[in-house]
């Protein structure tokens, strides 16, 4: 249900969902063993657990930035003490 969220977000909210469905392969805790969903998702039935900063690029894209210009007047025959 989210929306946006920054890369460092995304991967909280993955490694709460591994944690919550004990993904994480029993005798090497570097391995998620992907259940259906995830088996969808990332295309493999395992995968490393430092693989997933790269994996999840494929899905997200970057925000479109407002960019704002502000005018700033100094006033610089007044004296600051």
């Amino acid at each position: 249900g989210i929306t946006e969220a920054s890369k460092i977000q995304i991967l909280y909210h993955i490694w709460n969902y591994i944690k919550l469905n004990n993904l994480q392969d029993k005798d090497n805790n570097s391995i998620i063993n992907n259940n259906r969903y995830f088996h969808k998702i990332f295309k493999t039935e395992r995968m490393e657990i430092n693989s997933l900063p790269n994996r999840i690029m494929d899905f997200i894209r970057p925000i479109d930035f407002i960019e704002k210009t502000v005018n700033l007047e100094v006033d610089l025959s007044k004296n600051v003490n």
